[in-house]
């Protein structure tokens, strides 16, 4: 046997290896379990199994191509056999790489659904789901992404948003929300998860590309301040979503997460699309400050100061820059998102503090009233009695435990009605 057919062979064997395993991957409704309870939405299981199903066909057809395509190398003498060999182990390697994409692709999504055979975390994260739905806040008549929520380790929340790119090229069917374990549970959830979802929101309204056109069109801000609020836009808008649906809430989910040494709040990273952590924290209470008048703001940003004073900060130039265009650039975000009214769900923004603080205390004397609400609404209300000093903590906890349950089975109407079927 010469050296070209032993290594086509070879190459065959190896292909025919990865269409056996290719063939043993089941769809991941058939191989994870899950309460009743932890089901995602209806359409987020088979509209994940029906894309990978996809891969997996698209895949096979590229296997039993270059297996054939390996028959007719073998067969054809006049090619050189270092031209043949290049070529079909350049093929193979291209397949390896297509085949582990896909793989990776099952195992991105097979880590988000997995967590909801879990014991509490299940019901938890069908709970999320649903406030992740609220929390995108479009009209019903506006076609929504699917969203899935998962814990994993790490400080800070993430999002793989629906119709991005995936390993291998093609688009993610669902929104993926990553929640840091240590967010669970207490209204800092919610900040996270909203802001995360403020991405997603925001680039399917344009946001993006609107808020950086208004910022050049400004002719009041200066050059220096618009080249960081045009790096930052991303993470400004997503701040801005969460703080416009929960209130308060939002804010003290952000103070809570950028509580770091020093070294990295007041740290400018010209690479980093996050605001400097000190700036965005002042930028979050002040735009707080305009969207709901009280005077709790000025008192969390005095509690912000005394953690961490200006006077820490290397560059005072540009910190005492970015402050000073703050209330110009805030007038200018509010003009953006007034201008996208139509395309927002009703009653978007939050309620007042003074609404929010007395739906709380109806809540107090009729906890019914509470599980009846959006969970944006307890959300934002939530956090306004934690801020109020109303609620502590492991009240909030046992509370939110509650109700995130509570919309795990009952926030999904066609859910809800496949479970009185099934009982």
């Amino acid at each position: 046997m010469n050296t070209v057919t032993m290594t086509l062979r070879l190459i065959r064997d190896e292909v025919l290896a990865l269409q056996t395993r290719l063939e043993r991957l089941q769809p991941l409704s058939l191989t994870i379990p899950m309460t009743r309870a932890a089901l995602p939405y209806p359409k987020a299981l088979s509209v994940i199994d029906s894309h990978l199903l996809k891969q997996k066909r698209e895949l096979n057809q590229t296997l039993v191509v270059l297996l054939q395509e390996l028959e007719q190398m073998d067969s054809v003498r006049h090619l050189s056999s270092k031209r043949v060999i290049a070529r079909a182990n350049q093929q193979f390697v291209n397949l390896r790489l297509h085949f582990n994409a896909v793989l990776e692709q099952i195992d991105i999504f097979a880590d988000v659904l997995t967590q909801r055979s879990e014991h509490q975390y299940d019901r938890w994260l069908a709970g999320l789901d649903v406030a992740a739905q609220d929390a995108l806040g479009l009209p019903k008549e506006t076609p929504a992404p699917i969203l899935l929520s998962y814990l994993d380790r790490g400080h800070g929340a993430a999002i793989r948003r629906a119709h991005t790119k995936l390993p291998g090229g093609s688009l993610n069917p669902v929104g993926l929300v990553r929640i840091p374990r240590e967010r669970m549970v207490g209204t800092g959830i919610a900040g996270s998860l909203y802001h995360e979802v403020g991405h997603q929101s925001a680039v399917m309204l344009g946001l993006l590309t609107s808020l950086a056109q208004s910022l050049h069109d400004h002719s009041h801000l200066v050059p220096q301040t618009v080249k960081h609020w045009v790096k930052w836009r991303s993470e400004i808008l997503a701040d801005f979503w969460a703080i416009s649906r929960l209130g308060v809430a939002a804010s003290l989910g952000l103070m809570s997460v950028i509580s770091l040494p020093d070294a990295l709040v007041y740290r400018k990273d010209s690479r980093d699309p996050h605001p400097i952590p000190w700036i965005r924290v002042m930028l979050n209470l002040a735009i707080g400050e305009v969207l709901f008048p009280d005077p709790q703001w000025r008192r969390l940003r005095q509690c912000w100061l005394a953690r961490y004073p200006m006077s820490r900060s290397k560059e005072p130039r540009l910190f005492s820059a970015l402050l000073e265009e703050m209330p110009a650039f805030i007038r200018l975000l509010c003009r953006l998102f007034d201008s996208h009214q139509a395309h927002l769900k009703q009653g978007f923004f939050a309620l007042p503090t003074s609404q929010s603080r007395s739906i709380y205390k109806r809540w107090q004397l009729d906890p019914s009233g509470m599980f009846q609400a959006a969970p944006t609404r307890v959300f934002s209300v939530l956090g306004q009695a934690r801020a109020d000093g109303e609620i502590d903590s492991h009240e909030e906890s046992e509370l939110l435990h509650r109700l995130l349950q509570h919309w795990a089975l009952n926030g999904n109407p066609s859910k809800k009605m496949q479970l009185l079927k099934a009982a």
